[in-house]
């Protein structure tokens, strides 16, 4: 109105005042509060050991403002009608979980549109005892009145739902396959921690390593002979995440170059938490970094190995230039377009699993792997079980491999390190669609004696 009393034009006067009737046509002259959060609202908060406070606010509308007061209460017939429209069974969160700070407070003609008065400060540790993490279970109904200045009959319910989150430091890091090469693996092994919660402090992480107990479970659930990474050989720095940040870092010390060659486990864990103060921040207690680690061995000399096996196919694959085509020898003659293959041809036809290909060493070697090739020209997939012996009659099982026969450069497969002179590869069953068996090279890694 002010702007209208200003013109000095009688036609923009009478623009002007059309204007501010329209106003009043649109019930915008009529004084009244409203609550500024309206309706249902679900609050995700952190388990952090310290209180919340959210503010109560309400807005001015109209143009007419006398001012008066406003109250914050609580009323249960808003969570019954809630329950009851909604099907839901949400309960009454409990007074000492919460306090309303200044239920009721003034609120003055003029000034800003949105009013602050009212706060409501609750403790999430004490609805987390009553709930648990991560469950809606409890509500705060409050109803919004006011003297002087009525309330917007449709803006005066603000109800809270309250969802608590535990508060917790995790490891990201899932581990993988790492080959030692120098002084340390190919690619860093990277320990990364993560919150999702503001992170105010400065929050430092220590790591532990599993024992043999979860070796021994990892071997037995993925069909693997690693062992357990000796302590002498790697350290685990702390990992810090900055006040601010949420994700934290460090990596692996290894002395690579120490390491005997061998296949080893190395299961880490988060172990300690610094920095917090009094917040209460967890740990993740269930995530394990898996890594593997393989030191591979120095190829043993193949000069003066022997190797036979159950079922060769012994003419159909051969050729003048290649005589010994589709025999065991052609595993160890350094010709990766030379292959072992099961006996396919007449009068008995194909030759079903299983197989079983030995190989004479000739001396007693230390075995930490076996490299196998496929066949070059064909694809078929097989299951090993890889054995170690002294004197070919007598087996220790050091190795399961699924052999793919898609790939075809070299396959690294690592056994239970061990001493022995015979190594015996046996072949239960084929990978689907195969009907016979073939592979082209076999190497054996170690150290040569």
């Amino acid at each position: 109105m002010k702007k209208c009393l200003e013109l000095t034009s009688c036609l923009l006067a009478c623009l002007c005042i059309t204007g501010c009737v329209e106003d009043v046509d649109n019930g915008r002259s009529v004084g009244m509060f409203s609550a500024s959060q309206n309706g249902f609202t679900t609050l995700e908060v952190y388990d952090l050991g310290s209180l919340n406070k959210i503010e109560l606010s309400v807005a001015k509308a109209g143009l007419q403002d006398a001012g008066g007061t406003v109250t914050f209460s609580v009323e249960q017939s808003l969570l019954d009608s809630l329950n009851n429209a909604d099907g839901t069974d949400y309960q009454l969160l409990p007074s000492e979980c919460y306090t309303i700070e200044n239920a009721t407070y003034a609120v003055t003609s003029g000034g800003d549109r949105y009013v602050k008065g009212s706060n409501l400060v609750y403790d999430p540790h004490k609805i987390y005892n009553l709930s648990g993490f991560d469950k809606l279970k409890y509500v705060l109904p409050l109803r919004v009145s006011s003297t002087g200045t009525p309330m917007n009959p449709e803006r005066t319910e603000v109800i809270y739902g309250f969802v608590v989150k535990e508060a917790i430091v995790r490891l990201t890091s899932s581990g993988g396959d790492f080959v030692v090469e120098g002084e340390t693996t190919t690619s860093p092994m990277k320990l990364n921690t993560q919150v999702s919660f503001d992170n105010e402090w400065e929050l430092t992480t220590s790591f532990a390593v599993e024992g043999t107990d979860y070796v021994d479970s990892y071997n037995s659930k993925n069909s693997t002979y690693f062992i357990l990474l000796p302590s002498d050989y790697y350290t685990l720095p702390d990992a810090t995440i900055a006040k601010g940040k949420t994700t934290g870092s460090s990596t692996i010390n290894l002395q690579g170059a120490t390491v005997p060659p061998g296949n080893y486990l190395l299961p880490v864990s988060l172990g300690g938490l610094s920095g917090q103060g009094d917040a209460s921040i967890n740990l993740d207690n269930q995530t394990v970094a898996t890594f593997c680690i393989i030191k591979q061995g120095e190829l043993i000399n193949r000069e003066h190995w022997t190797v036979t096996a159950n079922t060769e196919e012994e003419t159909g694959e051969t050729s003048n230039d290649y005589p010994h085509n589709g025999q065991a020898i052609s595993l160890i003659d350094g010709d990766i377009n030379t292959f072992w293959h099961s006996h396919w041809s007449q009068p008995t036809g194909e030759a079903a699993p299983p197989y079983e290909i030995k190989l004479d060493m000739g001396k007693e070697n230390s075995i930490s792997q076996l490299g196998v090739v496929a066949r070059q020209n064909a694809l078929t997939s097989m299951n090993l079980e890889i054995y170690a012996g002294d004197d070919g009659e007598t087996w220790n099982l050091i190795g399961k491999y699924f052999f793919d026969g898609s790939i075809k450069t070299e396959q690294m497969v690592p056994v239970k390190a061990c001493d022995a002179r015979w190594i015996r590869i046996y072949i239960p069953t084929l990978g689907s669609g195969a009907s016979v068996g073939h592979m082209a090279e076999l190497y054996v890694y170690g150290t040569d004696k």
